[in-house]
């Protein structure tokens, strides 16, 4: 019998979120796709079930992001299902009807137990593929599932995110209650799949050729809404005159990065680009918010709402100073830039007399 080449592809395992080779210069140990899909499940707690990543990238910095993104061969799309209640025969209905003619296999969670059903899927690639195509490919994937109710974690659409292989511990961390039985064996692990025989996941399948499509569309329609954003955010830039002397906001916004900003105060960066980034105000998946040069704009009718920046009927854009109007102050302007004013007036004062002596700052 013909073995699909999938099978043979090696991806690199550790055992759990913290085992890592980054200070050992170690490369990490590998398994086949195809022996994962053989493996019966582990018995480890929790936190230390055996895990992987879906790249051949094996070195000794596998688990770093940037470095799967940039030298990641990857070779599987992932999946996490752990809200909703789903069964077995539910989501492998839907996982079969993504695949298409492709291979996949699905399998319980190490603490699903009645009731609260939990599962995740594989479904390895025809030919392996750089991080572009297969993140775009992820979304495409978590997007067909969401859309027939299966909330999925779409952390996985990271390049270094461990996905967890098969396991079952002796008890539930949480409620303590037994999860094998007397014999040993696991009593609620579930799986169904494919098989081995089936080839993997062409780039030619009507779901993912199709989601992909709908995935560039919204794309091409977003950068235009940001270009157009991105215009107004220059020309309101520009009204922040004070009489010749750079501004107290124009200072500002040299001396803070939008990045730095951003990571401060909650925004999470997107596995795609270091330029997008999700607001904590947003209720949706997507990454809304870009910068661009020394700007932000957000496409996100939350951020929007909440009165951060300049609204407009496509969302909203700003500056460094924008954010901390809204993050720091409450949105109100006017405290901010008394603040910008007070801290102007006691750094001139402080190069003028030296420090007060009621001075109370870091010692």
């Amino acid at each position: 019998m013909m073995v699909c080449p999938w099978n043979l592809r090696r991806v690199p395992v550790f055992a759990g979120q913290h085992d890592t080779h980054i200070n050992t210069g170690e490369d990490y140990d590998t398994r086949s796709l195809g022996d994962i899909f053989a493996m019966p499940p582990g018995g480890s707690s929790k936190g230390k079930g055996l895990a992987f990543i879906p790249s051949e990238w094996i070195g000794h910095d596998a688990r770093c992001h940037k470095v799967q993104r940039g030298h990641g061969s990857f070779v599987a799309l992932t999946g996490d299902i752990d809200t909703g209640n789903h069964s077995l025969v539910q989501v492998a209905a839907l996982v079969r009807a993504f695949a298409w003619d492709a291979a996949w296999l699905v399998y319980s969670s190490p603490h699903a137990r009645p009731g609260d059903m939990r599962w995740r899927v594989i479904l390895p690639l025809d030919q392996p593929a750089a991080f572009a195509f297969w993140h775009d490919a992820q979304v495409v994937f978590f997007d067909f599932m969401e859309t027939h109710g299966v909330a999925m974690d779409r952390a996985l659409a990271r390049a270094g995110q461990p996905v967890f292989l098969p396991n079952v511990p002796p008890t539930h961390h949480k409620s303590c209650e037994t999860l094998r039985g007397s014999d040993g064996l696991p009593l609620y692990y579930q799986r169904d799949t494919t098989g081995t025989d089936v080839p993997g996941l062409h780039t030619d399948s009507p779901p993912l050729v199709q989601g992909l499509a709908v995935l560039a569309e919204k794309r091409e329609a977003d950068d235009r809404k940001r270009q157009r954003l991105r215009a107004m955010a220059g020309r309101r830039h520009a009204t922040h005159a004070y009489g010749g002397k750079e501004s107290p906001i124009a200072s500002f916004n040299r001396a803070n990065a939008v990045a730095e900003l951003l990571a401060g105060y909650g925004y999470e960066q997107s596995p795609r680009s270091d330029c997008d980034w999700r607001s904590p105000l947003q209720t949706g998946v997507t990454f809304a918010t870009r910068i661009m040069g020394d700007k932000w704009v957000s496409l996100s009718g939350s951020d929007a709402a909440a009165g951060l920046g300049a609204r407009c009927a496509t969302g909203c854009f700003g500056d460094a100073f924008d954010l901390f109007v809204h993050f720091e102050h409450g949105g109100n302007y006017r405290a901010a830039l008394r603040q910008l004013h007070q801290e102007r007036k006691d750094t001139l004062a402080y190069a003028k007399f030296g420090r007060p002596a009621n001075y109370e700052g870091a010692r």
